[in-house]
Protein backbone atom coordinates (compact mmCIF):
# COMPACT_ATOMS: atom_id res chain seq x y z
CA UNK A 1 0.00 0.00 0.00
CA UNK A 2 1.04 3.71 -0.68
CA UNK A 3 1.06 5.68 2.42
CA UNK A 4 0.26 8.95 1.93
CA UNK A 5 1.06 11.60 5.00
CA UNK A 6 -0.73 14.98 4.01
CA UNK A 7 1.57 17.92 6.11
CA UNK A 8 -1.11 20.52 6.06
CA UNK A 9 -4.93 20.05 5.68
CA UNK A 10 -5.75 23.88 5.90
CA UNK A 11 -7.69 25.36 3.48
CA UNK A 12 -5.48 27.89 0.93
CA UNK A 13 -6.68 30.66 -0.95
CA UNK A 14 -5.52 31.23 -4.32
CA UNK A 15 -4.34 34.92 -3.90
CA UNK A 16 -3.13 37.47 -6.66
CA UNK A 17 0.66 36.24 -6.73
CA UNK A 18 1.91 37.98 -9.85
CA UNK A 19 0.28 41.14 -11.86
CA UNK A 20 1.73 40.15 -15.12
CA UNK A 21 0.40 43.64 -16.75
CA UNK A 22 -1.01 46.70 -15.59
CA UNK A 23 -2.52 49.38 -17.53
CA UNK A 24 -4.27 52.80 -16.46
CA UNK A 25 -4.92 54.10 -13.05
CA UNK A 26 -2.85 52.78 -10.18
CA UNK A 27 -5.92 52.69 -7.80
CA UNK A 28 -7.42 49.93 -9.51
CA UNK A 29 -8.65 47.56 -7.60
CA UNK A 30 -7.07 43.72 -7.79
CA UNK A 31 -9.41 40.70 -9.05
CA UNK A 32 -11.53 39.29 -6.42
CA UNK A 33 -11.54 35.63 -7.26
CA UNK A 34 -10.86 32.76 -4.70
CA UNK A 35 -9.91 29.85 -5.65
CA UNK A 36 -8.67 27.32 -2.52
CA UNK A 37 -7.03 23.95 -2.22
CA UNK A 38 -7.39 21.67 0.80
CA UNK A 39 -4.36 20.59 1.26
CA UNK A 40 -1.14 22.93 0.97
CA UNK A 41 2.10 19.75 1.26
CA UNK A 42 1.66 16.06 0.18
CA UNK A 43 4.16 13.38 1.18
CA UNK A 44 4.09 10.28 -0.54
CA UNK A 45 5.64 6.67 0.67
CA UNK A 46 5.49 4.26 -2.16
CA UNK A 47 5.45 0.62 -1.73
CA UNK A 48 6.19 -2.00 -4.17
CA UNK A 49 3.75 -3.66 -6.36
CA UNK A 50 0.80 -1.10 -4.75
CA UNK A 51 -1.45 1.44 -6.55
CA UNK A 52 -0.51 4.75 -6.25
CA UNK A 53 -2.92 7.56 -6.13
CA UNK A 54 -3.11 10.55 -3.84
CA UNK A 55 -5.19 13.79 -4.24
CA UNK A 56 -6.23 17.11 -3.56
CA UNK A 57 -9.32 19.50 -4.06
CA UNK A 58 -10.01 22.89 -5.65
CA UNK A 59 -12.83 24.97 -4.75
CA UNK A 60 -14.00 27.99 -6.40
CA UNK A 61 -15.67 30.27 -3.71
CA UNK A 62 -17.04 32.48 -6.21
CA UNK A 63 -20.21 33.30 -8.09
CA UNK A 64 -18.77 32.81 -11.21
CA UNK A 65 -17.52 29.47 -13.35
CA UNK A 66 -13.63 29.84 -12.65
CA UNK A 67 -11.31 28.00 -15.36
CA UNK A 68 -7.91 26.54 -14.59
CA UNK A 69 -5.08 24.92 -16.04
CA UNK A 70 -2.98 22.08 -13.50
CA UNK A 71 0.61 21.50 -14.60
CA UNK A 72 3.88 20.04 -12.70
CA UNK A 73 7.16 21.78 -12.23
CA UNK A 74 10.37 21.73 -9.84
CA UNK A 75 11.51 23.22 -7.05
CA UNK A 76 13.77 24.10 -4.20
CA UNK A 77 14.62 26.92 -1.39
CA UNK A 78 18.09 29.49 -1.45
CA UNK A 79 19.18 30.02 1.98
CA UNK A 80 17.26 32.62 2.84
CA UNK A 81 14.34 30.27 2.24
CA UNK A 82 12.82 31.94 -0.88
CA UNK A 83 11.05 29.40 -3.12
CA UNK A 84 12.44 28.89 -6.84
CA UNK A 85 10.63 27.60 -9.43
CA UNK A 86 11.78 25.67 -12.34
CA UNK A 87 10.76 23.97 -15.47
CA UNK A 88 10.04 20.20 -14.57
CA UNK A 89 12.25 17.68 -14.76
CA UNK A 90 15.11 20.24 -14.33
CA UNK A 91 16.72 19.88 -11.19
CA UNK A 92 18.74 16.64 -9.74
CA UNK A 93 15.57 16.01 -7.19
CA UNK A 94 12.63 16.32 -9.53
CA UNK A 95 9.97 13.79 -9.00
CA UNK A 96 9.76 14.14 -12.68
CA UNK A 97 9.95 10.37 -13.63
CA UNK A 98 7.74 9.38 -11.14
CA UNK A 99 4.97 12.03 -10.33
CA UNK A 100 1.94 12.20 -13.04
CA UNK A 101 -1.06 14.31 -12.62
CA UNK A 102 -4.17 14.46 -13.69
CA UNK A 103 -6.72 16.23 -14.88
CA UNK A 104 -4.56 18.96 -16.57
CA UNK A 105 -7.77 21.98 -16.53
CA UNK A 106 -10.42 22.38 -14.72
CA UNK A 107 -13.99 24.18 -15.26
CA UNK A 108 -15.76 24.86 -11.62
CA UNK A 109 -18.90 26.02 -11.02
CA UNK A 110 -19.57 28.33 -8.99
CA UNK A 111 -19.49 27.01 -5.37
CA UNK A 112 -18.61 23.82 -5.82
CA UNK A 113 -15.28 21.45 -5.69
CA UNK A 114 -13.46 19.21 -7.92
CA UNK A 115 -10.80 16.61 -7.07
CA UNK A 116 -7.11 16.76 -8.71
CA UNK A 117 -5.22 13.14 -8.72
CA UNK A 118 -1.78 12.78 -8.08
CA UNK A 119 -0.66 9.25 -9.36
CA UNK A 120 2.84 7.21 -9.31
CA UNK A 121 4.57 5.80 -11.63
CA UNK A 122 7.55 3.34 -10.67
CA UNK A 123 7.72 5.34 -7.40
CA UNK A 124 9.30 2.12 -5.51
CA UNK A 125 12.31 1.82 -7.63
CA UNK A 126 12.83 6.47 -6.47
CA UNK A 127 16.77 6.28 -5.08
CA UNK A 128 16.20 9.27 -2.78
CA UNK A 129 13.45 11.74 -1.83
CA UNK A 130 12.63 14.13 -4.58
CA UNK A 131 9.97 16.91 -4.36
CA UNK A 132 8.00 18.66 -7.08
CA UNK A 133 4.67 21.66 -7.39
CA UNK A 134 1.43 21.11 -8.50
CA UNK A 135 0.77 24.27 -9.69
CA UNK A 136 -3.41 25.67 -10.21
CA UNK A 137 -3.31 28.37 -12.39
CA UNK A 138 -6.61 30.43 -13.44
CA UNK A 139 -7.28 33.92 -15.23
CA UNK A 140 -8.55 36.38 -13.37
CA UNK A 141 -11.45 38.74 -14.78
CA UNK A 142 -10.47 42.01 -16.23
CA UNK A 143 -11.14 45.17 -14.52
CA UNK A 144 -13.59 47.36 -16.31
CA UNK A 145 -14.21 51.10 -16.91
CA UNK A 146 -11.54 52.05 -18.80
CA UNK A 147 -8.89 49.88 -16.80
CA UNK A 148 -7.09 47.19 -18.15
CA UNK A 149 -5.62 44.63 -15.26
CA UNK A 150 -4.62 41.11 -16.34
CA UNK A 151 -3.33 39.07 -13.87
CA UNK A 152 -1.92 35.61 -13.22
CA UNK A 153 -4.08 33.57 -9.99
CA UNK A 154 -1.47 30.67 -9.02
CA UNK A 155 -1.35 28.31 -6.31
CA UNK A 156 0.85 25.11 -5.39
CA UNK A 157 0.56 22.08 -3.61
CA UNK A 158 4.32 20.69 -2.44
CA UNK A 159 4.63 16.85 -3.12
CA UNK A 160 7.23 14.85 -1.75
CA UNK A 161 7.65 11.42 -2.41
CA UNK A 162 9.92 9.47 0.39
CA UNK A 163 11.14 5.63 0.10
CA UNK A 164 11.65 3.88 3.22
CA UNK A 165 14.81 3.45 5.07
CA UNK A 166 16.03 7.26 5.34
CA UNK A 167 17.20 8.93 7.92
CA UNK A 168 17.04 12.72 9.50
CA UNK A 169 20.20 14.16 10.22
CA UNK A 170 22.12 17.58 9.47
CA UNK A 171 24.92 19.87 11.20
CA UNK A 172 25.67 23.36 11.92
CA UNK A 173 27.96 24.37 8.51
CA UNK A 174 28.92 27.96 9.59
CA UNK A 175 28.31 30.60 12.24
CA UNK A 176 29.29 34.16 11.90
CA UNK A 177 28.71 38.07 13.14
CA UNK A 178 27.49 39.77 10.26
CA UNK A 179 25.85 42.99 9.23
CA UNK A 180 22.54 43.02 7.07
CA UNK A 181 22.27 46.36 5.10
CA UNK A 182 18.78 47.64 5.02
CA UNK A 183 16.99 47.76 1.35
CA UNK A 184 15.48 50.72 0.27
CA UNK A 185 12.29 49.81 -1.34
CA UNK A 186 11.42 50.38 -5.23
CA UNK A 187 8.79 52.85 -5.85
CA UNK A 188 6.02 51.83 -7.45
CA UNK A 189 5.29 52.26 -11.12
CA UNK A 190 3.18 55.06 -11.74
CA UNK A 191 2.94 56.36 -8.02
CA UNK A 192 4.02 60.03 -7.20
CA UNK A 193 7.30 60.32 -5.84
CA UNK A 194 7.42 60.56 -2.26
CA UNK A 195 9.54 62.58 0.21
CA UNK A 196 13.17 61.22 1.09
CA UNK A 197 12.87 58.84 4.30
CA UNK A 198 15.60 58.67 6.63
CA UNK A 199 18.10 55.55 5.66
CA UNK A 200 16.78 52.63 7.52
CA UNK A 201 19.40 51.25 9.91
CA UNK A 202 21.72 48.41 9.48
CA UNK A 203 21.24 45.37 11.40
CA UNK A 204 24.06 43.19 13.24
CA UNK A 205 23.13 39.68 13.54
CA UNK A 206 24.43 36.43 14.66
CA UNK A 207 24.38 34.09 11.35
CA UNK A 208 23.95 30.62 11.64
CA UNK A 209 24.11 28.25 8.76
CA UNK A 210 23.06 25.09 8.47
CA UNK A 211 23.15 21.73 6.53
CA UNK A 212 20.62 19.22 5.78
CA UNK A 213 22.98 15.97 5.56
CA UNK A 214 19.83 13.64 6.03
CA UNK A 215 17.68 11.76 3.38
CA UNK A 216 14.66 13.71 4.43
CA UNK A 217 13.68 17.19 4.46
CA UNK A 218 14.26 18.97 8.03
CA UNK A 219 12.29 21.24 10.43
CA UNK A 220 14.76 22.93 12.29
CA UNK A 221 13.80 24.96 15.53
CA UNK A 222 16.31 26.09 18.06
CA UNK A 223 18.13 28.99 20.03
CA UNK A 224 20.98 31.20 20.78
CA UNK A 225 22.80 31.46 23.95
CA UNK A 226 25.24 34.18 24.86
CA UNK A 227 27.74 33.06 27.73
CA UNK A 228 30.23 34.40 29.11
CA UNK A 229 33.29 32.95 29.74
CA UNK A 230 32.84 31.42 32.95
CA UNK A 231 29.77 29.72 31.09
CA UNK A 232 26.85 31.60 32.22
CA UNK A 233 23.62 32.74 29.78
CA UNK A 234 23.63 36.51 29.65
CA UNK A 235 21.17 36.28 26.89
CA UNK A 236 18.96 33.67 24.95
CA UNK A 237 17.14 34.06 21.93
CA UNK A 238 15.43 31.96 19.66
CA UNK A 239 16.01 30.65 15.71
CA UNK A 240 13.37 31.14 13.42
CA UNK A 241 11.93 27.88 12.05
CA UNK A 242 13.75 26.73 9.49
CA UNK A 243 12.51 24.05 6.43
CA UNK A 244 15.53 22.36 4.70
CA UNK A 245 15.47 19.98 2.22
CA UNK A 246 18.19 17.22 1.41
CA UNK A 247 21.26 18.09 0.76
CA UNK A 248 20.41 21.99 0.73
CA UNK A 249 21.68 24.72 3.15
CA UNK A 250 19.65 27.38 4.74
CA UNK A 251 20.70 30.28 6.57
CA UNK A 252 19.41 31.98 10.05
CA UNK A 253 20.14 35.58 10.93
CA UNK A 254 19.57 36.54 14.61
CA UNK A 255 19.64 40.43 15.39
CA UNK A 256 22.62 41.05 18.17
CA UNK A 257 21.12 41.84 21.22
CA UNK A 258 22.52 44.45 23.69
CA UNK A 259 25.20 43.23 26.22
CA UNK A 260 27.53 44.68 28.23
CA UNK A 261 30.63 45.22 27.75
CA UNK A 262 32.97 41.96 28.10
CA UNK A 263 33.86 37.88 25.64
CA UNK A 264 31.50 36.02 25.21
CA UNK A 265 30.55 32.79 23.29
CA UNK A 266 28.20 32.25 20.84
CA UNK A 267 26.32 29.36 20.99
CA UNK A 268 23.77 27.89 18.82
CA UNK A 269 21.82 24.84 19.19
CA UNK A 270 19.46 23.63 16.17
CA UNK A 271 17.24 20.92 17.16
CA UNK A 272 16.38 19.22 13.10
CA UNK A 273 14.76 15.92 14.53
CA UNK A 274 17.45 13.63 14.39
CA UNK A 275 19.01 11.61 17.80
CA UNK A 276 21.33 14.65 18.36
CA UNK A 277 21.02 18.48 18.43
CA UNK A 278 23.83 20.07 15.64
CA UNK A 279 25.54 22.74 17.63
CA UNK A 280 28.33 25.33 16.47
CA UNK A 281 29.38 28.28 18.54
CA UNK A 282 31.85 31.35 17.97
CA UNK A 283 33.54 33.86 20.29
CA UNK A 284 31.85 37.54 20.45
CA UNK A 285 33.92 40.49 21.82
CA UNK A 286 31.90 43.25 22.70
CA UNK A 287 34.01 46.79 23.33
Amino acid sequence: MTLVRSLTTRRVRLGVLAALSVWGLASARPAAAQVSVDQAEIVLHPQPSSPSVAGFNVSNETNALVEAKVYLMDWDRDEDGANRFQPIGAIGQSCAKYLRVFPLSLRIPPHTSQGVRLGLQNADSVPATCWSIVFVEAAAPQAAAGRNVSYVLRLGVKVYIEPPGLATDGEVEGMKIDTVHAVKPAPLRGAKPAPPAPPAPDTVVSSVRFRNTGGLPAIVHGEIEYRTLDNKVAMRDSVPTLYVLPGAARRARVPLPKLPRGHYVVLALLDFGGTEVAAGQIPLDIP
